[in-house]
């Protein structure tokens, strides 16, 4: 399983206001590796 949140590490981020949302995406290593592509 792997986490993302676009082109960054999910953990990486540091939240700026109190109820911040960022789209992710999650499932296998190869599912979030195509979405990334994607995302470039």
């Amino acid at each position: 399983m792997s986490i993302s949140a676009g082109n960054q590490r999910l953990l990486d981020l540091k939240p700026t206001e109190l109820h911040e949302r960022i789209p992710i995406f999650i499932g296998s290593a190869g599912l979030v590796k195509k979405v990334q592509e994607q995302l470039v």
